[in-house]
């Protein structure tokens, strides 16, 4: 029972909020690129900014085992018509 436990939250660990800036013109679904390094991503939430000309999307991202938040930025930043991405720290998760 324990290690279920510590199992559940070792994943929870690995779920961190993902905003991610595109260009109005560009699809926001630009976070696929990352797939190698994402196990899974949930839409939180999607809006305009910089006055209408940009999306901003975040998700619930998954990383999966042996890929780092550097990895997911480094690869993100490389895709062309992504302005900005992050990955935050959560929390609520974090030990």
């Amino acid at each position: 029972m324990i290690a279920s436990a510590e199992a559940a939250l070792l994943s929870q660990i690995r779920h961190r909020p993902c905003p991610m800036r595109t260009g109005i013109g560009q699809s926001h679904t630009r976070l696929f690129a990352a797939g190698n390094h994402i196990e899974s991503r949930r839409l939180q939430s999607f809006r305009t900014a910089r006055q209408g000309a940009a999306f901003e999307a975040e998700y619930i991202v998954r990383l999966r085992t042996g890929s780092s938040v550097v990895d997911v930025v480094r690869t993100l930043n490389h895709v062309d018509g992504v302005q900005s991405v992050e990955i935050e720290r959560h929390e609520l998760f974090e030990v």
